[in-house]
């Protein structure tokens, strides 16, 4: 076991000395540097615009959004098929929790019905 461990000791000291090698004969141009780092800048400003635009519409801020009760049950409204029993616990939850409410509210259409689903967990 001795022996593996020089084995693995000697390679290991012959690998370094190599590098070392490599790293004397490899020297960093301040120009290119400079040059990488102001292009990872400008693909990062880029990246952020492009995510900005590209986001699908969320909800407008919380200033401009209705989240009154008469709102969220106009939503409710709008889901076909609600089974009574459903209804009734969505309206319970609409009128006890405004946090609930609210999300109910921004939420995209298709995720309404999860929201319901949930109320019968």
């Amino acid at each position: 076991m001795s022996t593996e461990s020089k084995t693995v000791t000697e390679d290991s000291q012959t690998d370094l000395s190599e590098d070392d090698d490599e790293s004397e004969e490899f020297e960093i141009d301040e120009e290119y540097a400079e040059d990488v780092s102001n292009g990872l800048k400008s693909l990062s400003k880029y990246l952020n615009w492009r995510m900005e635009r590209s986001a699908p519409p969320s909800a407008p801020p919380s200033d401009s959004v209705d989240y009154s009760i008469t709102a969220c049950l106009a939503l409710l409204e709008t889901l076909p098929n609600v089974p009574e029993e459903l209804y009734k616990k969505a309206l319970k939850r609409i009128l006890e929790d405004p946090k609930w409410r609210q999300s109910f509210i921004v939420v995209i259409p298709e995720r309404r019905t999860w929201l319901l689903e949930m109320l019968e967990l």
